[in-house]
């Protein structure tokens, strides 16, 4: 795990889950869905395995959604969690 020492690798939970089924995480797909421009065009391609980052949980998503011009558009998120599950950081890859 990146951004970790040895003992924080052995005690680290993440403060997210994951869905056995297909890898999301819903606090990120309702983060996303929040800012998309439509938000019924999001399909999401790729979940990252979510990693420590220091104190922080990471979460890695490719998605595609329309933008403002109604393209269809691959963007890639990351965003971090604190250790109680609240949302610290997002980049969603929009200008």
């Amino acid at each position: 795990m990146r951004g970790t020492s040895d003992s924080q690798a052995a005690t680290w939970k993440p403060s997210v889950s994951q869905s056995v089924w297909d890898g999301s995480v819903s606090e990120v797909k309702q983060c996303i869905a929040t800012r998309a421009n439509d938000p019924s065009s999001l399909s999401y391609q790729n979940w990252n395995v979510v990693e420590a980052y220091g104190e922080k949980t990471k979460v890695d998503v490719d998605y595609r959604a329309k933008n403002g011009f109604g393209a269809l558009v691959l963007s890639h998120a990351t965003v971090y969690f604190d250790t109680n599950g609240k949302i610290t950081y997002t980049d969603l890859g929009q200008d």
